[in-house]
């Protein structure tokens, strides 16, 4: 197994943390064998048998610490490692619920279920950036297939096999294509996507004559936003159709945890894009992934000023304590220099009444 991890994380070119997550049943021996440059974490699940919430509790604990293992980490590789169905179907229900697993995180699930037992893991597999690595051990020499899941086909379709590997006297594994490839580039044809939107007050729509639809009628929205999804919509190869939320607001989380208008129709995969200027906060983020930013605003606080107000003494306000003691100061100043200037003069020149001329000045000033 962990020549098969090491080839799969040395074709995706980038350097990893890899996040191990196994059941007790499926131990695995190799994990001082995988290399990885930025470290390697292990978190075993117990299994309860028959009872499923031992199971439950345990995946959710795991999930959480998997989680902020992800956040303080640069590239992150999770490697699901089980041979129970169960096992695997918790763990995919629990990494969408705790949101372990975004766009930037690689998953990879080995395991040695055959394909058809494993449709269960279509919708996460087919929503990430993920690989399934089936392993083939009937009999020596050890081969497998390593698959990926588009988004948006049909569960029942079979996933696209990216590679195969087989053992001589080591084991090789031949990618046909990049093993972590941009699934969300351009999808099938007839790819059809449902977009949450909140209609405003400056939305401008234009009914135009369209023979193929209902009515013989079509609505255009001439909004940037609408536009914009159009354009996207015709590069990607996918139709879509706006669905409003019940209460008509953008989204804000509850009391009870839950999330209400386009944010929540999103979380809850009613919907799956959110249209609109979104202002990208923390709490939303652990509910749903925001676009790239295309627009900037900034946002003020207004106050009224109040009513003017005439006071007749307000050319005293800007003389504050430290303008006064700086006039005092210079006062000061100018009568030590007027009282000590005449003593300079002849005697003949100097007048008694001047030392009372300068210091009455000073006074009145």
């Amino acid at each position: 197994m962990a020549e098969v991890l090491n080839a799969a994380l040395q074709a995706s070119s980038q350097d990893l943390s890899v996040t191990f997550i196994t059941d007790e049943k499926t131990p695995f021996a190799g994990v001082a064998d995988v290399t990885a440059w930025l470290g390697v974490g292990v978190f075993g699940v117990s299994v309860g048998g028959q009872d499923e919430n031992v199971t439950q509790v345990h995946m959710s604990r795991v999930i959480g610490q998997a989680r902020q293992l992800r956040q303080v980490s640069r590239s992150v590789a999770v490697v699901v490692v089980s041979d129970d169905p169960a096992f695997l179907t918790t763990f995919a229900e629990w990494s969408q619920r705790e949101r372990l697993l975004v766009w930037s995180t690689r998953l990879i699930v080995l395991s040695r279920v055959p394909l058809h037992r494993l449709h269960h893991l279509h919708k996460t597999l087919a929503m990430t950036n993920s690989m399934l690595i089936v392993l083939i051990t009937p009999s020596r020499p050890l081969g497998c297939f390593v698959y990926i899941h588009l988004p948006y086909v049909k569960p029942e379709a079979l996933p696209l096999r990216i590679a195969s590997c087989r053992s001589k006297e080591s084991l090789m594994i031949e990618f046909h294509q990049p093993p972590f490839p941009d699934k969300f580039r351009r999808f099938s044809d007839g790819t059809q996507l449902t977009v949450a939107r909140v209609p405003l007050p400056n939305y401008v729509t234009k009914v135009v004559d369209d023979p193929e639809a209902p009515g013989g009628k079509r609505v255009i929205i001439l909004n940037p936003e609408v536009i914009l999804l159009e354009v996207i919509a015709e590069v990607m190869n996918f139709n879509f159709m706006f669905l409003e939320p019940d209460d008509g607001t953008w989204g804000a989380k509850r009391l009870d945890g839950s999330w209400s208008g386009m944010v929540g129709m999103t979380q809850r995969k009613e919907a799956d894009i959110g249209l609109g200027h979104f202002a990208i906060s923390l709490e939303r983020s652990t509910a749903i992934d925001f676009a790239y930013p295309i627009v900037f605003a900034n946002a003020r606080i207004l106050g009224g000023r109040g009513q003017g107000e005439v006071v007749s003494w307000s050319f005293l306000l800007p003389l504050g304590p430290l303008v006064w003691v700086g006039i005092l100061v210079t006062l000061m100043v100018v009568l030590t220099a007027l009282q000590l200037l005449p003593h300079c003069l002849p005697p003949n020149a100097s007048d008694e009444k001047i030392l009372f001329i300068n210091t009455a000045t000073c006074v009145r000033i």
